[in-house]
């Protein structure tokens, strides 16, 4: 889910800060991608935060 979001929102104009991947430093399970939207302001998008 992570992957298609990030590459949705690349596909509608996001530029990527970020690609999806695991993210040990935040948890085990914690899998993110970052984009910036076309105003420039971040977007995480994650799964398996606890």
């Amino acid at each position: 889910a992570v992957d298609a979001a990030h590459a949705a929102g690349l596909a509608h104009g996001g530029r990527d800060d970020g690609a999806p991947g695991p993210r040990p430093q935040y948890g085990r399970r914690y899998y993110a991608g970052y984009l910036l939207d076309p105003d420039g302001l971040r977007v995480e998008v994650i799964s398996g935060a606890r």
